[in-house]
């Protein structure tokens, strides 16, 4: 005998299962609109959840969303039902008051219906239309400036209508779909209702932007008056505005001006790019919905084509055809400092200077000091942006003095460096590089280790550095 309640209490805990696990998909769905700043699509989702399986999560996220899409007499409802504190909100709400000379009509709030009664009505600070209705009455619409924590009183006077036609609204393929007539909410289709003669506006509205633009009907006296209107999605209305206004505008791939650009394209994903020469482009991603208009300000970083770097670190110098008394395995360090000037966004030309290059070599049997200060130009290819590779070659004219004497030499010889942009402006960095030079015979003849030689032969020298730099854009 106790069977079928059995079944029916585990039919009632499946079906509550499957509500709860269908709930949580939409707020997960929610949660990820609401982190791509689609408060519009997050609500939805927010609400599709509540309806499934009521949490006070969907309900804070819901009052949320209202708040981002600046509804806050919605949001200050739903915290107020949550038991909230509302102050913070509140500030953002005011009142209208209408009082109507015919009893029992429907008053709307920006397209909203909101009550039948002549009680302060709670509403987002700002610009609100009001629009009273009664069947059998004219409408009457106001429009109300509304300050904060302040109240609006509106006298609504409805005229008699006598003069009345009938409206039949169908969608073309028999979906069913609100109807909105003159911008308010009236049924479903197929509908149809009393109106007054005269030019209305038709249109169809649904979710995930599915609906009609307005269309505008003509209803006479006495007559029905079928109008069928084709469902889709609907355009939404975008614009976006740059930074400097010559900047080239992409939408989804192909141009579309230079500068600002307003349009309609379908709702949904949308990428624009934005980008000038000499400056850092930039890619937006876009969730549009016809049921607000859409504006993205996009401000371009300039390229610096003025830099400046500072290397310093460890070196090893190595001589040939040069008697002992020179450095021929000697260990030291530099530091130098160099200007770029940017021609293309990898191409730079550059002038360095390295005030002082130490290399010592000391054993039992000699020491052996080489100075050298040297300076000159190169040109650098740079690859990448975040983890910047850098090519570069140099050439310059060297002053080196060694232990017996002074020399000129020319100096050349590649780099390379691999960095890190720490900040928009900044790279450090790690190099090792080349460099290559002529030692010039001095004509000067020593006793050198009970011998006699010259005491700087010529020869060919190199440095090879392993140097840390930081790279500062100007």
């Amino acid at each position: 005998m106790n069977a079928r309640p059995l079944l029916l209490v585990a039919f009632i805990g499946a079906a509550r299962a499957d509500a709860r696990s269908d709930a949580l998909d939409q707020f997960k769905i929610g949660v990820a609109l609401s982190e791509k700043k689609d408060f519009a699509g997050a609500l939805v989702a927010f609400e599709k959840s509540r309806e499934l399986f009521p949490t006070k999560g969907a309900l804070a996220n819901i009052a949320t969303c209202l708040r981002e899409l600046g509804r806050y007499d919605e949001a200050y409802d739903r915290l107020a039902e949550l038991g909230e504190d509302t102050a913070a909100i509140a500030r953002w709400t005011g009142f209208v008051s209408v009082r109507s000379d015919a009893p029992g009509a429907q008053i709307f709030v920006d397209g909203r219906l909101r009550g039948t009664d002549d009680k302060p009505i709670r509403v987002s600070v700002g610009t609100r239309k009001v629009r009273v209705e009664k069947e059998g009455f004219a409408p009457f619409e106001s429009t109300v400036i509304v300050p904060s924590g302040e109240t609006r009183a509106i006298d609504a006077h409805l005229a008699v209508v006598a003069r009345l036609g009938h409206l039949r609204v169908v969608e073309a393929h028999g979906n069913v779909i609100d109807v909105r007539l003159d911008g308010v909410a009236v049924g479903r289709t197929p509908w149809e209702g009393d109106v007054s003669i005269g030019e209305h506006a038709v249109s169809l509205s649904g979710e995930h932007d599915v609906g009609s633009l307005p269309k505008a009907v003509h209803v006479e006296l006495g007559k029905t008056e079928t109008v069928s209107i084709e469902s889709g999605v609907l355009p939404a209305e975008l614009r976006v505005e740059t930074t400097p206004t010559n900047a080239q505008v992409r939408l989804d791939g192909a141009f579309v001006s230079v500068g600002t650009w307003t349009g309609t394209p379908s709702s949904g994903s949308h990428a624009v790019d934005v980008s000038l020469p000499w400056y850092e482009p930039k890619h937006v991603d876009l969730a549009l919905s016809s049921k607000e208009p859409s504006v993205v300000r996009v401000e371009l970083d300039p390229i610096h084509r003025v830099y400046v770097e500072l290397w310093g670190g460890a070196t090893a110098y190595s001589a040939y055809d040069t008697p002992a008394v020179s450095c021929s395995t000697c260990t030291g360090w530099l530091l130098g400092i160099r200007g770029g000037f940017l021609l293309t966004r990898q191409i730079g030309l550059e002038v360095f200077v390295v005030p002082h290059m130490d290399a010592h070599r000391s054993d039992a049997v000699w020491d052996a000091t080489l100075n050298m200060s040297y300076g000159g130009g190169s040109v650098k290819l740079q690859l990448f942006d975040r983890w910047p590779l850098t090519f570069r070659f140099m050439a310059g004219l060297a002053l080196g003095t060694e232990y017996y004497g002074r020399f000129w030499s020319p100096i050349a010889g590649p780099e390379v460096r691999f960095g890190y942009r720490a900040s928009r402006t900044v790279i450090v960095d790690v190099g090792a590089g080349a460099l290559f030079f002529y030692t010039p015979r001095t004509g000067e003849v020593g006793t050198i280790d009970g011998g006699q030689g010259f005491l700087i032969d010529s020869g060919i020298g190199a440095t090879f550095p392993i140097t840390l730099g930081l790279h500062a854009d100007l």
